[in-house]
């Protein structure tokens, strides 16, 4: 049998090297560094950094969760799977694999959804100090609100993971003709 904290590990670092990876996508935007720095007197861009924070701060996000997850995995794993250093329990029933499951998924909802956040954050910044029309703005507001529901969801996830797992657990064993 495989210990709780053990198998939530090799998830969480798992989803380390994925945000990792992820993270170099942005090697693809670096095209956009000139054609801003050639746009930048114009009045379509109000700051030259901004844009570069806004096309770049998501991947810098999921270079740097990534690398905390990998570096604090041992860490967040005995936290999700409440493992003592003196009591080895494996995981013996699917309601404490689908507890460890629901906080790792809600740690890969927060990480992969801060990444998105910074960058509706910075679009509204850089959308709010130059004239666009008020549409783009009402639109990069509903996208940062979804962003952050998303996180929500994932933090509820985390904390709420041993709760989930009983619902589902009574609502999989019930049978309404008893």
């Amino acid at each position: 049998f495989m210990r709780k904290s053990e198998f939530s590990l090799i998830l969480i670092r798992l989803i380390g090297i994925y945000f990792i990876v992820q993270s170099i996508a942005s090697l693809s935007n670096f095209g956009w560094i000139f054609t801003i720095n050639e746009m930048n007197n114009s009045a379509e861009y109000a700051s030259w950094l901004t844009n570069i924070i806004t096309i770049f701060g998501p991947s810098i996000v999921y270079l740097i969760c990534g690398l905390l997850l990998i570096i604090f995995s041992k860490r967040i794993s005995l936290k999700i799977s409440s493992d003592s250093s003196e009591e080895i329990q494996a995981i013996d029933n699917l309601k404490e694999l689908q507890a460890v499951l629901f906080s790792v998924a809600g740690i890969w909802v927060v990480v992969s959804t801060i990444g998105q956040f910074v960058h509706s954050i910075m679009t509204l910044i850089s959308l709010s100090s130059a004239p666009y029309p008020d549409k783009y703005i009402r639109d990069s507001w509903f996208d940062l609100s979804a962003n952050g529901l998303q996180i929500i969801v994932g933090i509820f996830l985390i904390i709420q993971a041993q709760a989930i797992s009983k619902l589902l657990t009574k609502v999989r064993n019930w049978n309404p003709s008893n």
